[in-house]
């Protein structure tokens, strides 16, 4: 088909004759465009009758280029099969604890206390709730956090008796 026919046959239907494809004008392989692909191939290419004249597949553009080798350099680990890894959770299950919960106070555990609040603030909904300090936090006296701040208005904080 002539490239006039094909352009007349673009405008109507909005494909080629030979859709979906395109015919590589060096070796006659078939690459795959159609739609938005098509029309963004049209205008790079600077028209239809230029594509279809000049288009080259990737195998033909790619020829006279290097020939990129990969080099294995480490060595990759096996993952065992999944069937293997549930087999083995089901021979050796987790041990679980079924020991009634205890609830407690912080207050009445400084050790625990001091040793929970050593990286990071027990209350941070008070912390900020204060704009970062901790006027109304209870457990300051406890407290060994890094943020742990009284306001400049100089609140007083109740005294913990230990």
């Amino acid at each position: 088909m002539n490239i006039k026919e094909e352009l007349k046959l673009l405008k109507s239907t909005g494909r080629l004759s030979s859709h979906p494809h395109i015919h590589c004008s060096k070796c006659n392989s078939k690459t795959t465009a159609f739609g938005s692909n098509l029309e963004g191939k049209i205008k790079k290419a600077g028209g239809l009758e230029e594509l279809l004249n000049t288009f080259e597949c990737r195998n033909c553009r790619n020829a006279g280029k290097p020939v990129i080798i990969k080099v294995n350099t480490g060595v990759k680990k096996k993952r065992k099969p999944k069937e293997l890894r549930t087999s083995e959770l089901l021979k050796n299950p987790p041990k679980m604890d079924f020991a009634p919960r205890v609830r407690m106070s912080l207050l009445e555990h400084p050790e625990v206390t001091a040793e929970l609040t050593t990286t990071a603030c027990v209350r941070p909904d008070i912390y900020l709730d204060s704009q970062r300090s901790c006027d109304f936090c209870n457990l300051y006296q406890l407290c060994k956090a890094p943020c742990r701040k009284l306001s400049k208005a100089g609140w007083q904080v109740k005294k913990v008796a230990v």
